[in-house]
């Protein structure tokens, strides 16, 4: 291995297992850990979660609505992703202080609360027109009805670090022990498991009866969704964090904590083109028509060509990391949010122009 891989190989270890660490402690500690904001959206309100509140800002604005709790809490840490029901009437995200809040999606007001879970919400919630699946750090997925009562759970060896992904009749839960499992969604029951090289943060993505997975072992694997059997595996120089993101009828893009982006054929992963952007990438990559951006730990948004790679141009936001993946939006652009208490949510136009960003004082 030549000095420049071997150097590049331990700050990808070494930023791996630190930001595996910060989570894990954050569980524990009163001080806001080192985290990316979590982000949901609908037609009308832009929900964040971060550090010790959400916060319901207009979308096409950014002006501040409300914020839960009204005052920060220090006893109190949100990350995951807010989620509406199918129905709009409640916004269900998940704690640190290991309770699953219902809130009025208009007010903030607490509507119900889950306090069964015996460790942290980091990932956003399912939700389906009758049901909320909420995925924990304790490795247990809880099945909640609309009300909040529990109907089942599901327990796993490791921490429970994304929803999962649905076809409506199954549900397909991937977890830090290294397997991916295939539930039955009304019942809780394993349908199948299978073993993958590496730990898995991210919701499956679900195309086609194919399951697309990003793994913190250098790589990307299609598996099929009936049979739970592995049907390739690409490497990528490093380890993938999110969801693989859809290019077209055929491909996918995925970016890895190296800064390389790929565009993989979901028929058999073969790379069709890779591109390196300055800094690691952490959150999904977005396709908007003829362009992919990729947000970086640089602070930086990036637009590539979909069809080549080609860097069109990249664009300095923050001077923090920008760790979760650029959110598109129609009729306004992007939503990006770095890991800056100070500013957590930017809405930005598709050529990188800033339109609104919601802030704070230190």
């Amino acid at each position: 291995m030549r000095k420049t891989d071997a150097m590049k190989s331990f700050a990808r270890v070494w930023f791996g297992l630190a930001l595996l660490a910060a989570v894990a402690a954050a569980g524990c500690s009163r001080i806001a850990p080192g985290s990316w904001p979590g982000v949901g959206v609908d037609d009308e309100t832009v929900w964040v979660a971060y550090q010790q509140q959400v916060h319901a800002v207009a979308r096409n604005t950014g002006a501040l609505r409300w914020s839960f709790p009204q005052e920060p809490e220090r006893n109190r840490l949100f990350f995951a992703p807010p989620r509406l029901t199918a129905d709009g009437q409640r916004l269900i995200v998940g704690g640190y202080d290991k309770v699953l809040y219902a809130l009025d999606p208009n007010t903030g007001a607490v509507q119900w609360t889950f306090d069964r879970a015996q460790d942290r919400y980091i990932g956003a919630v399912l939700v389906t027109p009758n049901a909320i699946y909420a995925p924990n750090a304790d490795g247990t997925l809880y099945a909640l009805e609309p009300n909040g009562q529990l109907r089942w759970t599901f327990t796993t060896q490791a921490a429970l670090w994304a929803p999962p992904a649905t076809d409506g009749q199954r549900l397909y839960l991937a977890s830090m022990d290294h397997h991916l499992y295939a539930l039955d969604a009304a019942t809780g029951k394993e349908l199948w498991r299978l073993k993958m090289e590496g730990a898995l943060t991210s919701t499956p993505t679900l195309l086609d009866g194919v399951l697309y997975v990003g793994e913190l072992a250098t790589q990307v694997a299609a598996v099929d969704a009936a049979q739970g059997q592995v049907l390739w595996q690409t490497p990528t120089d490093a380890w993938v964090w999110h969801s693989p993101t859809p290019l077209g009828d055929d491909a996918l893009v995925v970016g890895d904590m190296e800064g390389q982006v790929y565009a993989l054929a979901r028929g058999d992963g073969q790379v069709r083109w890779q591109t390196e952007v300055p800094g690691g990438v952490i959150g999904a990559p977005a396709v908007v028509e003829d362009t992919v951006f990729v947000t970086t730990r640089q602070g930086q948004l990036v637009a590539l060509d979909a069809a080549s790679g080609a860097v069109k141009w990249t664009k300095a936001l923050a001077e923090a990391a920008i760790e979760a993946g650029p959110l598109p939006v129609p009729e306004l652009g992007l939503l990006v949010a770095p890991s800056d208490p100070k500013a957590p949510l930017l809405a930005v136009r598709s050529d990188g122009a800033l339109v609104w960003s919601l802030t704070f004082e230190k």
